[in-house]
Formats: structure tokens, sequence, C-alpha cells
């Protein structure tokens, strides 16, 4: 059983995770997809908060980690002297200036003088912050780097992508007529269509660097801590698929119910979302078979 220091850093972590995904992707659907103002006000208003919640966390993960290995109080110096001795401040040292480099693109653009300096600060916050989970955790262990890193980037990118598009599409399908919102879904079905080859693709490369071989999947905690993921993946898939298939034609036949099924349907997508971040956090508490 896990410490309650244990379990605090735990829980900071998929806190940390779920907030930076999310202000990455609000930006990069904001950069992306062209929403109406009521969504493009959301987009602002949700960045900035995940923004501010993932720098608090990148911060709060060093008092936690060291806390959690040294038995100590949060507010002992060792605790904080241990922890920037870990990979956490290296991502923490990439992360936060990320979340507050997206905090400030996520104001409107005539306050931060250009659109094009907000686009350049968003590329710059959503680098750093993928940036941020390549120094550590399993993704410094998976060899060959020159492998492991496009794989994980790719996957961050993909998912954070995913999660920061479902409350702007979800507020674009409550505002405009199924045929009008239908131009914006469709946006994001032409970047979503990229975004799940790579969350695939990058996930069978990752799978194959850690596992090694069939006998590893099932018969390890890492294995099957995956397999749970993978599983919750492949229902999210599905549910994107149908949503392509059957619900977006009728959306752009003007259909009302269609719009209010891909509403429910994209609250079942975050749902699945959160439980898919949180096996993840679950995932990155047990060794891979490699190590």
């Amino acid at each position: 059983m896990p410490t309650g220091w244990a379990l605090a850093a735990a829980i900071n972590q998929g806190l940390l995770t779920g907030a930076a995904f999310l202000a990455m992707g609000s930006a990069l659907f904001g950069l992306w997809v062209r929403s109406p103002p009521a969504a493009q006000g959301l987009i602002r208003a949700v960045g900035r908060r995940a923004s501010v919640l993932a720098t608090v966390s990148y911060l709060a993960a060093l008092g936690l980690v060291g806390a959690s290995l040294m038995d100590a109080g949060l507010f002992d110096p060792r605790t904080w002297a241990f922890g920037l001795r870990t990979t956490l401040s290296d991502s923490a040292a990439f992360g936060a200036p990320a979340m507050l480099i997206l905090l400030f693109g996520f104001l409107r653009p005539d306050l931060i003088a250009s659109r094009r300096r907000q686009r350049l600060m968003i590329l710059i916050g959503v680098t750093l912050g993928v940036a941020s989970f390549l120094v550590t955790g399993h993704a410094v262990v998976a060899a060959p780097r020159w492998i492991s890193a496009p794989a994980y980037t790719l996957h961050i990118l993909g998912v954070a992508f995913w999660l920061g598009a479902l409350a702007p599409l979800a507020r674009t399908l409550k505002v405009l007529p199924p045929a009008e919102a239908w131009r914006v879904v469709a946006q994001f079905s032409a970047v979503a269509i990229y975004a799940v080859g790579a969350i695939v693709a990058s996930g069978l490369v990752m799978t194959a660097l850690h596992m090694g071989s069939w006998d590893a999947l099932v018969g390890s905690d890492y294995g099957l801590r995956l397999f749970a993921k993978v599983v919750l993946a492949a229902l999210l898939i599905a549910m994107a698929g149908y949503n392509k298939v059957v619900l977006t034609p009728a959306l752009a036949a003007g259909d009302a119910a269609a719009s209010r099924r891909l509403r429910l349907s994209i609250a079942a997508e975050f749902a699945l979302l959160i439980l898919i971040l949180g096996a993840a956090v679950a995932l990155s508490l047990a060794p891979p078979p490699e190590t």
C-alpha cells in the first residue's frame, strides 16, 4: 500500500498530466481549428486554468516525490533537495516555463500585440511542454532514444489535441445550428484522423520498446496495466469512429438529434480520456519489464 505522501505524489502526477495535456491541446485546437467566438472564449478560459494548475503541479511534484521517498515532511528542506536531484527537476525546468508561456498565449491577441506572436508563444509552449515528459519517467529508459523520443512526442501531441478539442466542440454544437457546427466538426475530423493514427502507431512502438515479448505483456504488473490502458483506448477510438461515420454525416444534413448525440458522445469521450490518463499514471508507477 502506498504511503500518504506517495499517494499524494501519484494524485499530483495525474493532475499534472491532465492539466498539461489540456493546456497544450487547447492551444493546438485553437491553432488548427477555426471555431465560433463562444468556443474561442472557452478555449482561452480552459487553457488559462489548465496552465496555472499544471505550473503548480510541476513544482509540487518536486516536494511530493522527496517526501514520499524520504518519508519526511513536505516542508523539510531535505525533501526538496532530494526532489531537485531527481529527473522531475528536469521536467519542471521545461514544464513550468512552458505552462507560463501558454498562459500568456491564451490571452486575447490584442493584449499581446499580434496573433502571430500568440501563435509563436503557443508553439514554444507546446514544444517545451512535450519536452517535460521526455526527460523523466519511462521515456528516459526506453531505448533507442532516436525511436522512443519521436514516438512519445507523437503520442503526447495526439492525446493532448484530442483532450483539448472536446470542450470547444461541445460548445460549438450547443451554440451553432447543426449545419454550421458541422463545418467546425469537419475541420476537427481532418486533423483528428492524423492524431488517432499518431496515437495508435506511437503506442505500438512504445509497447514494443518496453515489453519486448508477449510473455512480458501478459506476465507482468506493467503489462496488465498497459492492457487496461489499451482496452480503454480501443473503446475511445471505436466511439470516435462511430461519431465520424454515423453522427457527423447526420450533422451535415442538419439533424438536430445528431447534434445532441454528439454532445453526449463528447462527454463520454472526455470520461474515457480521464480514465486513460489515470491508467497512464498508474502505468508510470510500475517498472517496465526491460528495466
